[in-house]
């Protein structure tokens, strides 16, 4: 795997992967307040299910991570251009704020639909 010879995109590997919900604590909490899965037993196989399901998430949300940190990189190295300023962590931040614009806006626009 490419990524992992970057230290930029270890770091985001790490923060994105590790830092993660406890899939037995959902379990148990679902399973306290009457709430199900449907089609998943509760108790330990909701639990099992749930750690499932948020190793594959996390899985793809890391590797897009770490890919993002890295792109910058990679654009240097692809087209020799060293003058490449923006940084892997303020290009996160970029997509950040682009996206919270884009929510804010649609926001704004279904009100005044109705």
């Amino acid at each position: 795997m490419v990524l992992l010879f970057f230290p930029e995109s270890n770091d985001q590997l790490k923060a994105g992967y590790f830092f993660t919900f406890e899939p037995n604590q959902i379990a148990k909490n679902l399973q306290k307040n009457g709430a199900f899965v449907p089609g998943v037993r509760p108790g330990g196989t909701t639990s099992e299910y749930l750690g499932n399901i948020i190793t594959r998430i996390t899985l793809v949300g890391a590797l897009f991570l770490g890919t993002l940190a890295v792109l910058p990189l990679i654009l240097r190295g692809i087209t020799g251009i060293t003058a490449i300023t923006i940084g892997g962590t303020a290009l996160l931040i970029v997509v950040s704020v682009v996206l919270d614009v884009v929510k804010k806006i649609d926001a704004q626009t279904s009100i005044r639909e109705y």
